[in-house]
């Protein structure tokens, strides 16, 4: 390669053994836009443009940019190319994200012509979007006159953030973000904050994109086996062509070092049943710079060292202390800003002990620098850094993203973008440093935090009116711009808003949608299958095998019929998961047991899960064998537990689980409080950040009986459940009474029988496969059950079920006596959530599949436009769920979410009238692009650990790798009549709708427009 290709100067290139790579590094000459590209044979190529975008207030011009940017440009002059893309595209990743300091937009595919064909698309936009001014108020903020002729405040990104900041947790970590880097402007949010937002002008919107997105203040990260060169063209001859040079925005100042500790007192909005006299108290550390890989480093061991587990020594002193009720969910490093900040904090702290729990962290590391850090707990920490580097992840995306974030962290710096990429070789120096250096970390603690003086002492308090004065200040916000309204300025907004109406309603044109490329369905390929898997029995104990390039990491699963408990037994399952992790046993404390779990295991978790029935009569695996029965597995409900290990610790690790789940205990009632009130915790923030999937559950349990039994897990149930149980603890204990109950419910799981699933290399497996002899034969195979699921409504007859075992899908069966309901769920949430089911009978087996295509027409076209761009809800999406036989839909962030579900029912009305011949929807562009964009979702590629446990769970549902291929094959094939068909499923079950709302104090009076759709409506007491 020569040093000057279509307009770039390689600056080098190196090679990345570690990710059997080939760094590129280039400049574009003329216009100053960097280029970095992790060269290697992964066909899943990934582009990303980054643009340092650090505003200077919390207006959420970056975020409101970030939206904007894809809503229309030069070459793409649709309303949203960004959404057709991702109907017809087959990318595995496609979205934009604001960071503090930068905006992003990454997308991947498996296919070079269709990558290139999104690159197309995203490079017009950033550079020359059209950002016109009713962009600016759909996605940002506008007044608007609602139905009731009252002004107010709408945009999509205003709704948004009203809902983040109606989130305890996240408030306290803006305002720990914002203390520790006042003065610079990190300390400012970079989404925007809601009263803030409506202060951002369309004039200064467009000025802060002419400033930020030229090619000079661009950073393109590049990853995958399409050649450099190639890339280099491409980009050069749609963008960098066409622009002249300027100079380079100056870099982010450095955030002000200060040469005191501080003090900052902040307020975030109570939850349900909060105890007012009890605030989060946080120690907050500004430490050094996040562009090198080696410093990154060193605060994650002093991290792992520190809070890695539970049992960790400032954890542990933490919890023991009794000063709060948990540890702070985002202790430990953050590395996202320009400097890296380390918290360190407690929730549930009274008032006065501020300074008792700064005495306890400070005391704490103290003692571990004067006594040393015993050498366990370091060598737990690097084997923890080893795991996390060492594992194939896929989390939202491919791993590449992962790579580019390490990547940005220096080079947006002016580091270079390998200055904090390469993890594992400073993982290796690090292990180097810490063995000739035996004080390394103890020195560690007192450069970054005994001896610096740069933190904060911050105490968040929870105040019960927060939501409450927030809507006052943009209520008054309205008012004072009401009163300065003429007449005619009044009859222009109005005009000005049925102009917006008009845009967003009108499809853009044929001969525009036809501008976006995109590759046919004929060049989709049919996925082949991907893993071949075994059945081995230890005993009658069955355990599924796959042979999977895991990268030296072995994945075990063991999996506990749970439906032969009562319905107030199975409630506890969840806090027995948590418990089954986190508690001591009979003959060692739970410190022992969490720092050797630590020591040992990648991670240790259970979880609950209600399998369904797609009725595969044959089973491959089943075949050849008599101990075993199809009733025995299929069709239940589970706990779930996961131990996941590098190679060397298979043997130990098998051991040591397996001995603690049999010999598990409750007696230390003080331990059994801490794991309650972190379970407790998590659950308090739910209507706030995951109301979607509580309203989801709550209209689900209406259905059918396995989604009954999961709503108790995960749904209202649970979390009132749990602030009962929480209400019965002493000032230091939990209730008696609850460990004697979950000491029950394990005697009970313990005889209930096991079904396995390991995932390993050929080498691992055999290792892994010895290890589990001896410890499986103290199992014996799952109990049977003869429990036939319902799909729909269970009939007279149908309630008598000849069942042996199956008592909890029984009792469960209760929670259906009334049907066609809509529940409100009153929350203090900013804005609302919404969801919808309806019970959908499984397609005919050859077309299984096409209700995807059918769930991607919905959730890209009538909901996008009706409830997501009309309505300003930050989300709108449809959940076909063919395990179970339901078809739900869902909204997120939602300003108004009971006008959504009137939304989602003439929706079906409507496609009902055009199945009947009043117009025709699904011509076929139209099919096209949804098929294309159904199959990217379909084929998206997976984790080894992910294919393995997909298989697993395939395997407890009832079906096979083949009938998954099918289901593809299907989507490839569907056609207008499917989607008539699944209209009319729907249609037909439209007087069996389920429905639940999580938002302000709705109440049935406000509800009561939807009565026509519904037998009843119910409002329950507040979430």
């Amino acid at each position: 390669m020569s040093t000057l290709l279509h307009g770039f100067e390689i600056i080098w290139r190196h090679s990345l053994a570690e990710l059997s790579a080939v760094g590129v590094y280039a400049r574009h000459k003329k216009t100053g836009l960097e280029l970095y590209h992790i060269l290697n044979e992964d066909p899943e190529n990934l582009f990303a443009f980054c643009f340092m975008t650090a505003e200077e207030a919390s207006t959420g011009v970056a975020h409101i940019l970030e939206h904007s940017v894809l809503c229309g440009s030069q070459h793409y002059p649709l309303k949203d190319p960004f959404l057709i893309l991702a109907k017809q595209s087959v990318k595995t990743f496609l979205n934009a994200l604001t960071f503090p300091d930068k905006t992003v937009y990454p997308a991947s595919s498996l296919v070079e012509t269709d990558y290139f064909n999104v690159m197309s698309v995203y490079a017009d936009a950033v550079f020359f979007p059209l950002i016109e001014e009713w962009t600016f108020k759909q996605e940002g903020h506008r007044f608007e006159f609602n139905e009731h002729n009252q002004l107010t405040l709408q945009g999509v990104v205003l709704n948004e953030m009203r809902g983040v900041y109606a989130d305890f947790h996240t408030l306290v970590y803006k305002h720990a973000t914002h203390a520790t880097t006042r003065g610079s402007v990190y300390a400012h949010d970079s989404g925007g904050h809601p009263t803030v937002i409506p202060r951002l002008t369309y004039e200064s919107f467009k000025a802060f994109h002419k400033k930020h997105y030229h090619p000079s203040n661009c950073k393109l990260f590049l990853y995958g086996n399409i050649p450099t060169e190639k890339q280099m063209a491409f980009i050069e001859d749609k963008c960098l062509s066409k622009f002249s040079a300027r100079k380079a925005l100056p870099p982010i100042p450095p955030i002000p070092a200060y040469q005191s500790p501080r003090t900052y007192t902040g307020y975030a909005p109570a939850s349900e049943g909060m105890d007012l006299t009890r605030c989060a108290v946080l120690l907050s550390w500004l430490l050094p710079e996040s562009d090198k890989a080696e410093q990154l480093m060193d605060v994650f061991l002093l991290e792992h060292v520190l809070l890695g587990h539970d049992a960790a020594p400032l954890a542990q002193a933490l919890l023991e202390s009794e000063l709060g009720e948990d540890l702070y969910a985002y202790n430990g490093s953050h590395i996202d800003l320009k400097r890296m900040l380390f918290f360190v904090g407690m929730t549930g702290v009274q008032h006065t002990q501020v300074d008792a729990l700064k005495a306890c962290v400070f005391e704490t590391l103290e003692s571990l620098v004067a006594h040393g850090i015993p050498p366990q707990e370091v060598e737990t920490a690097l084997n923890a850094l080893e795991f996390s580097n060492t594992e194939v992840r896929r989390s939202d995306g491919p791993f590449s993203l992962v790579l580019m974030q390490r990547s940005l962290r220096g080079w947006l710096h002016g580091a270079g973008p390998e200055s904090s990429l390469r993890y594992i070789p400073a993982l290796q120096a690090l292990r180097e440093k810490v063995h000739h250096h035996p004080h390394y970390v103890e020195n560690l603690i007192l450069t970054h935090l005994l001896r610096n003086p740069q933190y904060t002492v911050l105490s968040v308090h929870p105040d019960p009116d927060f939501s409450k004065k927030l809507d006052e200040q943009l209520e008054k916000y309205v008012q004072d711009f009401s009163r300065t309204l003429t007449q005619p300025a009044a009859a222009r907004l109005r005009a000005d808003q049925e102009s917006l109406r008009v845009r967003q309603t009108t499809p853009d044109p044929e001969e525009l949608l036809a501008l976006l490329p995109h590759i046919k369905r004929e060049q989709l390929p049919v996925p082949t299958p991907e893993l071949s898997e075994t059945m081995q029995f230890f005993g009658s104990v069955p355990v599924l095998v796959h042979e999977l390039a895991t990268n030296d990491i072995t994945y075990l699963h063991l999996a506990i019929p749970a439906d032969m408990l009562s319905v107030k037994e199975a409630q506890l399952l969840p806090l027995y998961g948590y418990a089954l992790t986190g508690m001591g046993t009979e003959t060692h404390h739970w410190s022992v047991v969490s720092a050797e779990i630590a020591r040992l295991t990648g991670g240790f978790a259970a979880r609950c899960i209600v399998a369904g029935d797609q009725g595969s009569e044959i089973l491959p695996l089943l075949r050849g064998q008599n101990t075993l029965q199809r009733s025995d597995i299929v069709g239940r409900a589970w706990l779930v537990v996961s131990v996941k290990m590098l190679s060397r610790f298979i043997v130990q690790a098998i051991s040591y689980v397996c001995a603690h789940v049999r010999s598990l205990s409750f007696t230390d009632t003080r331990r059994l409080k801490d794991i309650l009130a972190q379970y407790k915790n998590d659950l308090d923030s739910a209507a706030m950040h995951s109301g979607h999937s509580i309203a989801l559950a709550k209209a689900n349990a209406r259905v059918n009986a396995a989604k009954a039994v999961e709503e108790l897990w995960t749904g209202v149930t649970q979390i009132r459940l749990v602030r009962a149980l929480w209400t019965e603890c002493t000032e230091t204990v939990a209730s008696p009474s609850l460990a004697a109950k979950l000491k029950a419910l394990h005697e009970k799981l313990l005889t209930a029988g096991v079904i396995g699933c390991v995932c390993g290399t050929e080498t691992s497996l055999h290792t892994a496969l010895d290890a589990l002899a001896k410890p499986l034969a103290c199992f014996r195979a799952p109990l049977s059950t003869y429990f036939i699921h319902h799909t729909s409504a269970p009939t007279a007859h149908e309630q008598q079920i000849p069942s042996a075992h199956g008592v909890l899908f029984q009792e469960a069966l209760q929670h259906m006596r009334t049907r066609n309901m809509l529940t409100l769920l009153p929350a203090p949430v900013q804005v609302g959530f919404a969801a919808l089911s309806l019970a959908h009978p499984r397609l005919p087996l050859e077309r299984r599949g096409v209700e995807q295509v059918f769930a991607r027409y919905l959730s890209t076209e009538p909901f996008w436009e009706k409830i997501r761009t009309i309505g300003g809800a930050y989300g709108a999406f449809t959940l076909p769920d063919p395990v179970h036989g339901i078809f739900s839909s869902l909204t997120y962030r939602d300003p108004n979410p009971l006008h959504s579900l009137d939304v989602i029912f003439k929706t079906i009305e409507h496609l009902h009238a055009d199945h009947k011949g009043t117009s025709s929807l699904f011509n076929q562009k139209t099919m096209e692009r949804l098929i294309i964009g159904a199959y990217s979702t379909a084929v998206t590629p997976e984790t080894p650990e992910h294919k393995s446990f997909a298989s697993f769970l395939r395997f407890l549902n009832g079906t096979t790798e083949t009938e998954r291929i099918a289901a593809i094959e299907h989507i490839l094939d569907a056609r207008v009549t499917d989607m008539h068909l699944c209209t009319q499923l729907l249609w037909a079950q439209r007087t069996c709708a389920e429905a639940a709302v999580v938002s302000t104090a709705t109440s049935i009076r406000e509800a009561a427009t939807l009565e026509p759709y519904f037998s009843k409506l119910e409002a329950e007491p507040p979430l």
